[in-house]
This record gives structure tokens, sequence and C-alpha cells, in this order.
């Protein structure tokens, strides 16, 4: 009798365990992100450089010396690790899902986005919390999935390298018309809500708020072509109540054949950017790049970008406030240039190789500094890294 009944057990352990592995394979998506609970990954990025001139470092509208940038001077070599990005993610209910992305860098750890996701809502998706918003065609890209190594100079001097991050609330609203169209409107706290020294979106007042507007159109070209077409704005107020808005506009054409996993894929990328301080224009920019892919694990790029800044008479008279009152580039004008060639091996999805070559020149009150960089990044993954926009 023991023994039947020590047989009948045996059994039973051994018909559940056979069961097991198919009732997760038939789990719903929320179940299988629970049992994960959460998916975890976390990326690198190391960065190495050769700079036999460089021109600049980065914007800093705090700075008093002329023109837009923080100069630079003679060569640059270096070897760091660029950033590195721990991200988490989870299925919270039938309802949420809860997205938080940490980085580590040499100035320390902090939290580059961290907010929820509906998932229940029919033909909208509303996020709350920090998060890199829905502006133009890389403002909301991580700083591992930038088309270049660097970043692109219209964003640098308008709304910041990586995009204007806030905290607030964002919705997206899929519209249905024929074509693809989503729109995306959002609200966020003015104080502290960019990350970048290039807004002065500080609020003036405790109940101010920056505004973001996004519109994505999607069209088939025929074959395996599509076009993208967007438009973004943002608006907030500065420190001492100026209305700031920036203002932009992107197109992109795609050749993405899903059958030709060997290659020949080409993207082809093109955004204008423009940033204005009360009635007066402050500073613009665009760049137009072309990505082709050679084989396997082989891309090629190529860029060519230009920002500028024309003050208007009323800019030249009285300039943007800093904290202290003061006037910051009065009559000043600037002009920077930057054409880049890069070649990547991908041979993965979780590992990417860069190397970039850029040529350039910053010029300002009559003098034109050149700018000449060489790039090597290393990208790995490890884990479970959830799909990016595209």
């Amino acid at each position: 009798m023991r023994l039947r009944f020590h047989f009948l057990l045996f059994l039973g352990a051994v018909v559940s365990a056979l069961c097991a592995p198919a009732l997760r394979a038939d789990a719903p998506p929320s179940l299988q992100s629970n049992l994960m609970n959460p998916l975890i990954s976390l990326n690198a990025l190391f960065l190495g450089e050769a700079s036999p001139d460089r021109a600049k470092t980065s914007y800093s509208p705090d700075s008093l010396s002329p023109g837009f940038f923080t100069k630079g001077s003679g060569p640059h070599d270096s070897l760091q690790l660029q950033e590195a990005e721990l991200s988490v993610q989870s299925v919270v209910d039938s309802n949420f899902k809860l997205n938080a992305n940490l980085t580590f860098a040499n100035d320390g750890v902090s939290p580059e986005e961290v907010f929820a996701t509906t998932t229940s809502l029919p033909e909208v998706q509303v996020k709350v919390g920090k998060f890199k918003s829905n502006f133009g065609k890389l403002g909301n890209i991580h700083l591992h999935m930038f088309p270049f190594i660097l970043p692109a100079l219209a964003y640098e001097n308008t709304i910041g390298g990586e995009g204007f991050n806030g905290q607030g609330a964002e919705a997206s609203w899929m519209t249905p018309l024929p074509w693809f169209l989503e729109l995306t409107g959002g609200g966020f706290t003015g104080k502290n809500s960019a990350d970048s020294q290039a807004l002065d979106i500080s609020g003036a007042r405790r109940d101010d708020f920056a505004y973001v507007a996004h519109a994505k159109n999607f069209f088939d070209l025929g074959g395996d072509a599509t076009l993208e077409l967007g438009a973004s704005a943002l608006s907030g107020h500065t420190n001492v109540g100026e209305t700031q808005r920036v203002t932009g506009f992107d197109l992109t054409v795609k050749d993405s054949p899903p059958q030709n996993v060997a290659g020949h894929n080409w993207i082809f990328q093109n955004e204008w950017l423009q940033k204005l301080t009360g009635t007066v224009k402050q500073q613009g920019g665009w760049y137009s790049s072309l990505q082709y892919r050679l084989g396997f694990a082989w891309w090629v790029g190529a860029r060519t970008e230009r920002t500028f800044r024309i003050p208007g008479d009323a800019y030249s008279a009285t300039g943007t406030l800093d904290s202290g009152g003061n006037a910051l580039y009065a009559a000043t004008a600037g002009d920077e240039r930057r054409h880049t060639l890069e070649l990547a091996w991908a041979p993965g999805e979780f590992t990417e190789i860069r190397l970039d070559a850029s040529y350039g020149d910053v010029r300002a009150n009559g003098d034109t500094t050149p700018d000449r960089r060489i790039l090597f990044q290393f990208n790995h993954t490890i884990g479970t890294h959830p799909a990016h926009n595209f």
C-alpha cells in the first residue's frame, strides 16, 4: 500500500512538471511578464575619443563667454564609460505597466525615466511620471540608440542633446483616419522639467507648465518603402516670464524589406528645429543623414548639419536674462557646422561597435574655430531590453 502511494505521488509530480511549461507558454503576456518579475536589462556605452581640434565642449546658457558654446581648445584624447543604463519594466495589472531607466555616469546616478503607461484605454495611451517627451524624431530615443555617436547639433542647441525630459503626463491618440496619424499632447512641470541647459523653462510662477504637442504621419510608398512626416511644438516660460517656444519638423524615408535580413536597407532622415524667446529669433538648426546597410552586420552612414543664432534688434538690446538678471549673449551671432561619416559593426542585437569621424567649425564674432573628432563607441546590452521607438 505504501509503495503504491509513493508511486502515485511520483507519477503526479512527473505529470505536473511536464504540464508546467505548456501552461507557461500559453499564459497571457501580463502573466509572462510577472513570471520574470520584472524584465531587467543593462546597457553599457564605452566611448573613446581622439580629437586633434575640439572647438567646444557643450552648450551652456549660464556661460557669459561670447557665442552659444563653451569653448574648448587643442587636442582631446580619452577613453571612458560614457553611460550605463539599467532598465526595469513590468506589467502592473490589466491597466498599467511601469518602466524605469536608471543611468550611471561620471556625475553619479540619476532616474532618467520612471513612468507608468496605460494598457487598457481604446486608441489612447497615457504616460505619467518622468520621461522623455515625444518631441521630434530623436527626442525620446535613449543615448545608446542614437543613429550617430554625437547628438544632432539642432537638438544640442535648442532643447538639449538628449531631448526634453520632464515630469508630467502625456497622451497619444491613434486617429481613425485612412492613413496612420498619431497625435500627442502633454503637460510638464515647468520648474526643473528640463535636464538640459539648452532650455530655460524654469517656471516663472508656481503654477507654470511646459506644454508639448506632436503629430506623426506614416505613408506607404509602395514596395518596402515608407514615408514618415512629423511636427512638434514645445512652449514654456523662462525664469523671468518670457515665453520660449521650440518648433520642429521631420521627414524620414525608409526602405526595409522584411525578408532581406542580409542587408541593403537604408534610412534617409531630415529634421529642422527653431527656438524663439519672446518675439525674436534665438536659435535654429537642421540635419540630414543617410544610413545604408552593407550586409548582415555592417552599416555605413553620413550626416551633415548646421545650427545658427541670429539675434534681432530687440534681442541685441536686452538678451535672455540669467537667474541673476544679467543679459546672455546680447548682440551675438553664431554658426556651427559639422559633417560626419560612420562605420558600424553590429553582429547581433546585443553588441554594436561604431567609428565616427567628423569635421566642422564654430563661427562666432568673426572668429572660426575648427572642430575635428574621431570617436569610438562600444555598445553592449545584457538581459531583456524592451523595444525602442523607431
